[in-house]
């Protein structure tokens, strides 16, 4: 099936709001409409796929930048 971009961005644009206009909080409404995005334009199975590494890889990431920016606080001595 071939989508154009006038029906790609109703069906996010339109389907979030949607979301919105339910009840639903904006980080999760969000949330499902980038997996509805992610299964519809990235090819199925292999488009979620793709969301949960890059989810995990910016987890990873972020843990990792967060513990390095702890340790060089704790180096800084205190300002009087």
């Amino acid at each position: 099936m071939i989508m154009t971009w006038q029906m790609a961005s109703l069906l996010l644009l339109g389907g979030s709001t949607v979301l919105l206009f339910a009840g639903m909080p904006v980080a999760i409404s969000f949330i499902a409409i980038n997996l509805i995005g992610a299964f519809l334009f990235l090819g199925g199975d292999a488009g979620l796929h793709q969301v949960a590494r890059n989810s995990v890889s910016a987890a990873v990431r972020c843990a990792a930048f967060v513990r390095t920016r702890r340790r060089a606080a704790a180096r800084v001595p205190a300002a009087a």
